[in-house]
């Protein structure tokens, strides 16, 4: 397979994500077993940073009666810090799984959580929710800003230690540790959302620096896609007192939530290939397919 080769450390999770991104056209255009086929290649060539894409490769290999497989997918998933009530929140598992199969995943989840929680830094991984947890308290009151700051600092300070504060590092989003956060969304909102609320995040940390941590596999691209249409549309309510001075950032077009939606279609998808986003088009028929299998594709800021 063009591109996969050499040890998964060295390798750029830019080209992982745009072989990702034809599984996805594959799965909104219901062709499930070409998309299981490619989710097998990927795998073997690549160590999953993300959780979610084993959920997702559960979905499929279900959908195609690979139960079995499916299974040992979602197991993974756990393995890498998912909740088991997760799993039963998504309608297909739910329907497919019976129940002793779910006890048999419900005993296994114990032991993997132990080895997760081994895995991850313990100490970052409280701190950084109760973080996400004081930022979110403080909305609206005058300590806001200095939170925000704090916390944004805070990350830049393990970027520049070339340890950034990603899934494999301080784990998934965990609501027991912060009731505001989503368990399921299989993310690492209380990183994000900083760095979305923060004023001029990209121009601080730089976008090269940002785009190496999507190719070490530490940030999704569609996460980075997200900050960028923050910050260059301004967002966050800091933006609004700010006085910093940045010159504008290259001009992408995601058609990503907030500001004007670009009409250049083909423009859009370009840019999206670029850091490993599927099309535009495709992004739009995910609710469509997932309610006609009761499927889950769309999870938090991925």
């Amino acid at each position: 397979m063009s591109g996969f080769s050499g040890e998964s450390e060295q390798k750029d999770y830019v080209q992982y994500h745009k072989y990702f991104v034809q599984v996805e056209e594959l799965i909104t255009n219901e062709k499930f077993i070409e998309a299981e086929s490619k989710l097998d290649t990927l795998f073997e060539n690549y160590q999953v940073k993300f959780a979610k894409d084993y959920l997702i490769a559960g979905q499929v290999s279900l959908i195609n009666e690979h139960k079995s497989k499916s299974i040992e997918h979602l197991r993974n998933a756990l393995r890498m810090g998912v909740k088991i009530e997760c799993l039963k929140s998504i309608k297909l598992l739910k329907d497919k799984i019976n129940e002793l199969e779910w006890r048999s995943l419900k005993n296994e989840e114990r032991l993997f959580r132990k080895d997760y929680l081994k895995s991850i830094d313990l100490e970052l991984y409280k701190e950084f929710h109760k973080r996400y947890r004081n930022e979110q308290d403080s909305k609206g009151t005058d300590r806001y800003k200095s939170v925000v700051h704090s916390n944004f600092y805070r990350i830049k300070h393990f970027i520049e230690l070339d340890s950034f504060v990603g899934e494999n590092l301080i784990g998934l989003d965990n609501k027991t540790l912060a009731k505001s956060i989503s368990d399921c969304g299989c993310g690492n909102s209380k990183i994000i959302v900083t760095l979305l609320h923060y004023d001029y995040p990209i121009s601080e940390i730089g976008e090269e620096r940002l785009i190496s941590e999507i190719k070490k596999g530490n940030l999704h691209p569609r996460e980075f896609a997200t900050i960028y249409n923050f910050e260059r549309n301004r967002v966050s309510v800091l933006y609004k007192e700010s006085n910093k001075k940045y010159e504008e950032l290259p001009k992408y077009e995601f058609n990503f939530p907030f500001g004007e939606k670009e009409t250049d279609i083909e423009r859009v998808n370009s840019d999206r290939q670029k850091i490993g986003i599927c099309k535009y088009e495709v992004d739009k028929k995910k609710k469509e397919v997932s309610q006609k299998y009761g499927i889950k594709l769309n999870f938090g800021y991925r």
